[in-house]
């Protein structure tokens, strides 16, 4: 009997000839959602799924402006911003954040590459990733709280978008940095490039739709980001990882955030 790979065909073939199915592996994998968490049988999905992280991120995005309006009628602005802080990351489980400590901790400890992994791999929080987690939700609920409130819904659709999307262009950009196995492997494949380049054309399209007027500096500092976090992963671990990878989508959310908010 073929393998479940060869009869599916190749990650992009799979994601355009099982939408649904590749959706929800996407889904289960990168939030709370209760659409199943993906099992043995979404093995062949995993590349495929990597074509819907926009679209996760777009349906994030969506789900948090919904919230927000029924905030809004009931709490002031700076308990929302808050709230929405939380709910940013909340939605994924806090796995990204966990991510941005775990890399916070491996690259903030000054050791060279493989104590760095090792470091990453602990699951203890040390103080760099404390900081680095105070600091992240201090400026995403800052922002919101600043944001005209008329345009926040279309602001948390942005960041939600540009932080699944900076998990593919990381993954386009760098080699897996571990050896062996890891969640971050599993989305992997000969069509990653491709999927960053879909990534790229979503994240375009929803920036001008919702922003039309700073699209193009969105997508700019967004491409600037991930360039940057790509050559800082480069230079300390050679790669990337699961943790990096989490981390970048909070970063990238938390840039889009601060450009949304910024007098430009």
């Amino acid at each position: 009997m073929a393998a479940p790979q060869k009869q599916l065909g190749g990650p992009a073939e799979t994601a355009l000839r099982h939408p649904l199915r590749s959706f929800r592996t996407a889904v289960g994998f990168l939030t709370i959602l209760p659409v199943g968490s993906p099992g043995r049988d979404d093995g062949p999905y995993f590349s495929a799924a990597l074509f819907y992280f926009p679209l996760v991120g777009l349906l994030l995005g969506s789900l948090s402006a919904f919230v927000f309006l029924g905030l809004q009628a009931v709490f002031p602005m700076l308990l929302n911003g808050v709230l929405l802080a939380v709910l940013l990351s909340l939605w994924s489980g806090f796995i990204h954040v966990d991510g941005l400590a775990d890399s916070a901790d491996g690259f903030l400890s000054g050791r060279p590459r493989e104590a760095c992994l090792d470091i990453m791999r602990d699951s203890r929080v040390g103080v760099m990733g404390s900081v680095a987690i105070g600091a992240l939700l201090l400026i995403k609920a800052a922002t919101l709280a600043t944001i005209d409130p008329a345009t926040i819904g279309a602001s948390l659709v942005i960041a939600a978008v540009a932080g699944r999307c900076s998990i593919v262009w990381m993954m386009a950009l760098l080699p897996y940095a571990r050896s062996g196995s890891g969640l971050g492997r599993l989305f992997y494949s000969d069509a990653t490039r491709l999927a960053a380049v879909w990534a790229g054309l979503v994240l375009c399209g929803v920036a001008f739709v919702l922003q039309s007027g700073r699209g193009f500096v969105l997508l700019g500092c967004c491409l600037l980001t991930a360039l940057l976090l790509a050559g800082i992963c480069r230079r300390k671990i050679g790669g990337a990882t699961g943790d990096t990878l989490g981390a970048a989508c909070e970063v990238m959310e938390t840039v889009v955030l601060l450009v949304c908010v910024a007098g430009f």
